[in-house]
């Protein structure tokens, strides 16, 4: 999953495509976390069931996509804001178990039941990861993050927000946004200066990656 791929929407099944992409190691190890996913979702709904049938294109690609905008493997510190489910989080976990094993990686999961749920599959997995059973606004410790994460967790200005306490001066912050992505930018120029690249999503025409560094609060 190097960056030359095309981010244009993938047109092909999502499965085959991770599948052709990752080695079949880590193609099992997605295939083992949905499959987990699956089984916890029956007691409390962990994501939608709704769109279970959709769990490869949905969830698991969508999560995926970030993979190509990270470094390969500097020790990189990750924060994942709202993992939810393990998204985006522990997808690139489970990727960078192989591709990148220094990245290590903080979920941050305000839901007891979930945050239960990423620390058991973290530990079937063998993933780096902690889960920490926390809301990212009362977290004490502040930490130098490489990169943040986020999906459909809160709009931009709140994001911004939570994140800038977090990132390391050189940081980046990668976050999952759909239509609204440009009226929630201009809504967050109110108190924020920053500078940002929209990338198209790979599993929706009107998704984006939204990449943001050099987070400042404007002086009012």
């Amino acid at each position: 999953m190097g960056p030359g791929i095309s981010r244009l929407p993938i047109k092909e099944n999502p499965k085959v495509f991770l599948k052709k992409h990752l080695s079949h190691r880590t193609f099992e190890k997605l295939d083992e976390f949905q499959n987990l996913l699956r089984k916890w979702n029956r007691g409390t709904q962990l994501v939608s069931k709704s769109t279970l049938d959709f769990m490869w294109s949905r969830h698991i690609l969508d999560s995926a996509q970030l993979f190509p905008l990270i470094s390969d493997c500097e020790d990189n510190f990750f924060i994942d804001i709202g993992t939810g489910g393990g998204f985006p989080g522990i997808v690139l976990a489970c990727i960078s178990s192989e591709l990148a094993p220094c990245n290590f990686f903080y979920l941050v999961e305000s839901n007891a039941f979930k945050a239960s749920f990423l620390t058991s599959v973290s530990n079937k997995l063998g993933l780096k990861t902690f889960s920490s059973y926390a809301r990212i606004e009362k977290l004490e410790q502040q930490f130098s993050a490489n990169f943040i994460t986020a999906r459909a967790v809160a709009r931009l200005d709140t994001l911004l927000e939570w994140s800038e306490r977090h990132l390391s001066k050189n940081g980046k912050a990668l976050f999952l946004k759909g239509k609204s992505v440009d009226r929630e930018i201009k809504e967050a120029q109110v108190r924020w200066q920053f500078d940002y690249t929209k990338l198209p999503s790979w599993t929706s025409k009107d998704g984006v990656v939204l990449v943001v560094e050099n987070i400042r609060k404007k002086q009012l």
